[in-house]
């Protein structure tokens, strides 16, 4: 008997470019996938840790326009002096690094001047100094003097009762909040109060130091001496 040898047929044509023309439509169902991934990946790829805005729950107790002035009366010789805002600056910090996992913020400052004894202060609002806490915080500072370090530290972002920070000059830390404070038959809202162990506004006596959004400081009381400030009035424009 005759063995019969099995054919194997080879694929017609038509079926050949049939594959083809599924293998095509396929890729290019697949293509946007592709593109997508990719975009994902670049978007990964962006710094993580973006520069901040100072919060304005913060700008409302220190962020104030240029023609913003104070007037305070020294309770030890009923002496009036205004302050005055001549000048206003926002900042980068140089060494922000969008790729170091911290708070970075900006850095605003206001200028300020004494129209009694030309002294200048400058209101700084940035990251508090030890990078551990991640803290804003309000800096007053009185560059005119060269003796040494003249500086209050206060108005802590977030807010935190009773936890204490050590600034250059010394302990400070958030005392109280008050819903209201009435000073010299005004009432102020929200007002903090905050100590400092060591004020180089006023001499390096311990402080405690009243403050209300929307005005700044409002009161400042020695705790060696019998001296006070507080203000009398003022003309506010927001930044």
């Amino acid at each position: 008997m005759q063995m019969v040898q099995p054919v194997y047929m080879l694929p017609s044509l038509s079926k050949i470019f049939e594959s083809m023309r599924k293998l095509i439509i396929l890729s290019a169902l697949l293509l946007p996938f592709a593109f997508t991934l990719t975009s994902c990946k670049k978007e990964e790829e962006k710094p993580k840790y973006p520069y901040k805005p100072i919060p304005q729950e913060l700008r409302d107790y220190a962020w104030f326009d240029v023609g913003t002035y104070w007037n305070y009366e020294d309770s030890a010789t009923n002496q009036l002096d205004s302050i005055y805002i001549y000048k206003t600056e926002v900042k980068v910090d140089a060494n922000f690094n969008p790729n170091v996992p911290r708070a970075d913020f900006e850095i605003l400052v206001a200028y300020a001047k004494s129209a009694l004894t030309g002294f200048k202060y400058d209101f700084y609002l940035s990251k508090y100094s030890d990078l551990k806490t991640n803290a804003i915080s309000v800096l007053y500072t009185n560059p005119t003097h060269t003796d040494s370090i003249r500086q209050s530290e206060m108005v802590r972002f977030p807010v935190l009762l009773n936890e204490y920070y050590n600034s250059v000059t010394g302990l400070f830390i958030l005392k109280d909040t008050l819903h209201t404070y009435i000073l010299d038959g005004k009432v102020y809202s929200n007002v903090q109060v905050y100590y400092n162990e060591v004020d180089g506004l006023m001499d390096y006596d311990s402080t405690i130091t009243w403050v209300a959004p929307n005005y700044g400081i409002i009161k400042k009381q020695s705790l060696r001496i019998s001296k006070t400030y507080w203000l009398k009035n003022a003309y506010i424009k927001k930044k």
